[in-house]
């Protein structure tokens, strides 16, 4: 449904937003205000962002590399390292390693790792 909005020249959209600094001032003093606007304005759905990541070289080989797909699923299921490391037959230090490497070098947090699609 379509709705009448006063019309001036210093009314801009950003995003989903209308924005004119002389709404407040009845009647505006810039001019009249038409337009047409709908009452809901369409909304984005959020999409998770997605990273392509970079290995270490010494990385490359070890149990954490060739395992790193169950790595990042686990983390975002929201499994502890140890628990991860457990379930890998390792050592914790190990895994460790290999997600402090991996944000070191990408320059993301483990939280960035955690909420993110990883790309591979």
């Amino acid at each position: 449904m379509m709705v009448d909005c006063m019309k001036c020249y210093r009314l801009h959209r950003l995003g989903n937003k209308l924005f004119c600094p002389f709404f407040d001032l009845q009647p505006c003093h810039c001019g009249y205000h038409k337009l047409k606007v709908p009452r809901e304005m369409p909304t984005t759905p959020k999409r998770k962002k997605k990273l392509k990541l970079e290995y270490h070289f010494r990385s490359i080989g070890t149990l954490c590399y060739q395992n790193r797909k169950y790595i990042f699923e686990k983390l975002q299921e929201g499994y502890s390292k140890c628990e991860i490391a457990r379930n890998l037959g390792t050592n914790t230090a190990v895994v460790m390693r290999f997600l402090d490497s991996v944000s070191r070098i990408n320059g993301v947090t483990l939280d960035d790792l955690r909420k993110c699609d990883i790309e591979e």
